[in-house]
């Protein structure tokens, strides 16, 4: 969400920057990611009140239902492609949990728009390479390993992982984008 705000604060510039096709791509991959995400459980409640009453001549149903259906599409395909990558079809069968996985992902989404709307200047990080399949975890093999238990206590005792970002009071600005 940051990302397509920055870049797009000056879209001419990214026009000319990236070129129509590769403009078009940045609108459809990380605009639409984002987009797709806030009207998930919208689309979903509409195409579930339709069913539940039998409904199914109305203007949006549609576009609900092709949104659904070709991120769930396109997101069962990536994964699966992820998984044939890694030596990991056996564990396809969790791609049957996509539902679910969009609904949380939605609920990610809106915290994240409240929390940019709120504290703009406050984000908190991502922790990637946990899974034991991860190519971070394969690297780092050799270390010694907290146990789940021990990462999870420092989890709760330490509360999330936040950046307050420190150049709001020095008046930093970020250098590429800053108003010309």
């Amino acid at each position: 969400m940051q990302t397509y705000l920055v870049h797009m604060r000056h879209p001419v510039r990214l026009w000319r920057e990236l070129g129509p096709a590769g403009f078009s791509v940045f609108q459809l991959v990380v605009g639409g990611t984002v987009l797709a995400a806030l009207v998930h459980p919208f689309f979903l409640a509409e195409l579930t009140f339709r069913w539940i009453a039998g409904d199914t001549d109305v203007l949006f149903a549609p576009l609900a239902a092709t949104t659904i259906a070709s991120g769930y599409l396109a997101s069962g395909l990536l994964a699966l492609l992820g998984l044939k990558r890694r030596g990991l079809l056996g564990s396809a069968w969790v791609l049957l949990t996509m539902p679910a996985h969009w609904l949380l992902l939605s609920g990610a989404a809106w915290r994240a728009l409240y929390q940019l709307a709120r504290d703009p200047y406050r984000w908190e990080k991502t922790e990637h390479g946990l899974a034991r399949t991860s190519r971070a975890a394969e690297k780092t093999a050799f270390l010694p390993q907290q146990s789940l238990a021990a990462r999870m206590t420092n989890r709760v005792f330490s509360g999330p992982k936040t950046d307050t970002c420190r150049q709001r009071s020095s008046g930093f600005r970020f250098r590429k984008y800053a108003s010309r």
